[in-house]
């Protein structure tokens, strides 16, 4: 297992699909390049915001998206296009730390195959997720998920999503929760774990 020492981020845990949403200490919800909406849950995503850079892109007739309960979410999409970082400054109300939860479908026929589209992923400036690929991860228009706590000094929670080796790096949506006061984070079955706030271990990251 490889291991980068930081004190910026840790991956906080290796389950996959948590069934956030309603968790508590919700400090907002962005339904990256959309309009806002309320989901079936009645939980309120607010519209794209916080972006510095790249460009909105939704499809015009629905999508079928397997693995989630609600699909509006996966709908749209903030794409980097050629040499552009796409890059995300949130602000978060004090300093601590941060669970993110980032989410991704693959909607794109032209990346529908594995080695299509390839990229990174960056947390408070650290990579978290390398050559990032959701067709092998996922499959074609499947909710992908993966989540990290996040230690945020200045103010801002920034989230990079850089080229790697294939298309364009998109997100498709966003969620920040304050972790302050809260008893635990969710974790799926015993393969979850949290490392400390010093280590994110990349494989686990990215698994």
């Amino acid at each position: 297992t490889t291991t980068t020492t930081t004190t910026k981020a840790t991956s906080a845990a290796a389950g996959k699909q948590p069934p956030f949403g309603t968790y508590p200490n919700a400090i907002l919800r962005i339904n990256a390049g959309g309009p806002a909406f309320t989901d079936s849950n009645g939980v309120s995503w607010g519209a794209d915001a916080y972006f510095t850079n790249g460009l909105p892109i939704m499809v015009t007739t629905p999508v079928a998206i397997a693995g989630a309960s609600d699909i509006t979410m996966y709908q749209s999409q903030r794409y980097g296009p050629t040499g552009a970082t796409l890059t995300y400054r949130i602000p978060v109300p004090t300093a601590g730390s941060y669970l993110v939860v980032l989410h991704w479908a693959e909607i794109y026929a032209g990346t529908a195959g594995v080695g299509l589209r390839q990229f990174h992923t960056r947390i408070e400036g650290t990579r978290v997720i390398t050559n990032l690929d959701i067709f092998a991860r996922a499959g074609f228009a499947t909710a992908f998920r993966r989540w990290f706590v996040a230690l945020v000094t200045d103010g801002e929670l920034t989230l990079q999503f850089a080229h790697g080796k294939a298309e364009n790096p998109i997100i498709s949506a966003i969620e920040v929760y304050a972790t302050t006061g809260v008893a635990a984070i969710p974790t799926i079955g015993s393969s979850s774990t949290t490392s400390t706030t010093t280590t994110i271990t990349t494989t686990t990251a990215a698994a």
